[in-house]
């Protein structure tokens, strides 16, 4: 039988989860079984989310960690350039 809108009533029924595709009545069981396997996935999408995330964090503090190697060379560079000058100034004042 077609409604209206040119579809079966149970398709109608299967948009909703009422019937499966043969357009028999879905049980409770099964609708209860369908439920279990939808949360179990949600949970290995999260699970492989969070996996992500940690891999992303881990990679940023690699890269902290190799900018304050740089700094330090930096500064001690310039403290040998400021004892130069320091004994400069001590030679000229003698």
């Amino acid at each position: 039988m077609r409604s209206k809108w040119g579809l079966c009533k149970w398709k109608i029924a299967m948009g909703r989860g009422g019937m499966d595709m043969g357009g028999r009545w879905k049980r409770k069981e099964e609708e209860e079984e369908e439920e279990e396997e939808k949360k179990k996935e949600k949970k290995k999408k999260e699970k492989k989310k969070k996996k992500k995330k940690k891999k992303k964090k881990k990679k940023k503090k690699k890269k902290k960690k190799k900018k304050k190697k740089k700094k330090k060379k930096k500064k001690k560079k310039e403290k040998k350039v400021h004892r130069r000058l320091m004994q400069e100034r001590i030679g000229d004042a003698v």
